[in-house]
């Protein structure tokens, strides 16, 4: 992996006689700046106009296989005109913007499934494969995540959480760089009734500690990216077991090895995975259900 500086291009000019000198470079330096947001506009133009309407109407109606084709099709071009967007770097006007008429038509869940989700797994790949630097990721990620927070503000249900609601801790495993993921699926354990701790531990033994301040701790949700991890797990997972205070503590692991091969949850001691944030939700309170009935 490299980082490649950016240079100026431009041949110095030696001695310029003040008379016949063209006017300095400075004066045409907004032209740039227009252009980006010319093509901002045509962007959010474009993700506005034919993108999001396609996705919506894909998810009121029943289309034959060529139709969901065609949808499939919208969402990917979606995802890329959002990166597009990204790379360029999100000002708060420009969050404000893309939140009210980009995904005016679509509530939080369904942006997160079919745009900012995969936009971010397009940013890792890009990451690794070279074909982004590290400033433009980081810049990106740091747009999409403020992005999901305005819509997560816009879209947040009034009422308050309930006391006695159950609570999770949503984590990276340990040596994981990746945030989106464990951020979205904190917000639908927000708005799915739960008490949510996010966190990302630089090893075990912060996670491990983690676990053992919280005594009332129901849930420990693992997100895992690099299939490196999948070894480390099954010890991990029975070290917080033995630190939580509650002895029917559940955990529930996701992320990308675990949407390839679902059995690998059980192979490393989790009791269940889950694809989304809203079937992490569903899994967990039936997880949690489940071990109250068992007492």
């Amino acid at each position: 992996m490299h980082v490649e500086d950016a240079h100026d291009g431009a041949a110095a000019v030696t001695a310029p006689d003040p008379a016949a000198a063209p006017r300095p470079a400075v004066d045409a330096r907004p032209a740039p700046v227009l252009a980006l947001d010319d093509e901002f506009d045509r962007i959010v133009r474009s993700i506005e106009a034919h993108i999001v309407p396609r996705l919506v109407i894909s998810d009121c109606v029943s289309l034959p296989a060529c139709g969901h084709g065609a949808a499939e099709a919208e969402a990917e071009l979606g995802v890329t005109e959002l990166v597009a967007l990204l790379r360029q770097g999100l000002s708060a006007d420009r969050v404000g913007r893309v939140r009210d008429s980009v995904f005016a038509a679509l509530g939080y869940e369904e942006a997160c499934e079919r745009l900012l989700a995969p936009a971010a797994r397009r940013l890792g790949e890009m990451w690794e494969d070279d074909s982004a630097d590290f400033a433009e990721v980081t810049i990106a990620l740091a747009g999409l995540q403020t992005l999901a927070r305005s819509l997560a503000d816009r879209d947040r249900p009034a009422t308050a959480t309930p006391v006695e609601a159950p609570l999770a801790l949503l984590v990276t495993a340990p040596g994981e760089q990746h945030m989106f993921g464990v951020l979205v699926v904190a917000e639908s354990f927000r708005r799915g009734g739960w008490h949510v701790h996010s966190a990302f531990p630089r090893n075990a033994a912060e996670l491990v500690g983690q676990v053992r301040e919280l005594p009332s701790l129901a849930l420990v949700g693992l997100s895992v990216a690099r299939d490196e991890t999948i070894p480390r797990l099954a010890p991990l997972i029975r070290e917080l077991r033995s630190a939580c205070r509650n002895p029917a503590l559940r955990v529930l692991v996701g992320g990308r090895p675990f949407d390839l091969d679902p059995g690998l949850s059980a192979a490393v001691g989790g009791d269940g995975t889950a694809g989304s944030g809203p079937a992490a939700v569903a899994a967990a309170t039936r997880l949690v259900q489940e071990a109250r009935l068992a007492v």
